[in-house]
């Protein structure tokens, strides 16, 4: 807790949080413009938007230490896992409230065709932690890469970002690509559930859906604590 709160108080001192938070609050208020939308594929735009920004976020997340204090850290904590965990987790709490606001300013501003009930704010509460999960993992793994440049990373971020985002749609397009889009997160699976029926998405394959992102995150987050107490740096 400690060295989140320190992690808080130095990165709000850069001003980085400021520019991300602006464009996503700017982007959710011209989305919502208009009343009358449908309740869950709102939450699946405001989820893809939350995906870029969330990278966009860790990344000067991960940038506002030096490379000095990071190493200092390390030595304080004495391990490089208890530090990458406190940054993950820092990194989360930070993002989170974003996807708060994303549910919850369509609701207090009566944008959607009705009243969300309770199982469709749930999931789409729960569909916007995934998404802030996902880009946090992600971005946090692509910084851990040696030798690869602060371009490359933005690069591969929004290329890996795009793909887990239209997979369904490339699947469809070109089947074979099936092989090869497996690595990416199934958050193109979780969009194109929440564009049907709220009664038609809790059933058999949303269950599937879930147990598989469970899985790779689970394969992602062992990945990056390897490749991260391997890397000099971060």
């Amino acid at each position: 807790m400690a060295l989140i709160k320190y992690q808080f108080k130095n990165y709000i001192r850069t001003y980085k949080l400021i520019a991300p938070f602006v464009t996503f609050f700017t982007l959710l208020i011209i989305m919502y413009f208009y009343s009358g939308q449908p309740i869950m594929s709102s939450f699946a735009s405001t989820s893809m938007v939350l995906l870029f920004v969330t990278g966009w976020i860790t990344v000067t997340i991960i940038d506002a230490e030096s490379l000095q204090e990071k190493q200092l850290l390390f030595t304080q904590l004495k391990s490089k896992s208890t530090y990458l965990t406190n940054k993950l987790i820092f990194s989360i709490l930070l993002i989170l409230p974003l996807g708060m606001v994303a549910i919850i300013y369509p609701i207090i501003t009566f944008r959607f065709e009705h009243i969300p009930n309770v199982i469709e704010i749930v999931i789409g509460i729960y569909n916007h932690i995934i998404t802030i999960i996902v880009g946090v993992l992600i971005t946090t793994l692509l910084k851990t890469i040696p030798k690869l440049s602060h371009k490359f990373v933005w690069l591969i971020m929004m290329l890996i970002f795009l793909f887990s985002i239209l997979g369904v749609v490339i699947i469809e397009a070109f089947s074979i690509s099936s092989y090869v889009l497996w690595i990416f997160p199934p958050i193109s699976d979780f969009m194109m559930m929440l564009n049907e029926d709220i009664m038609l998405i809790l059933n058999k394959d949303f269950l599937i859906i879930n147990i598989w992102m469970v899985v790779y995150l689970v394969i992602l987050t062992t990945v990056l604590y390897i490749n991260f107490n391997k890397s000099e740096y971060i």
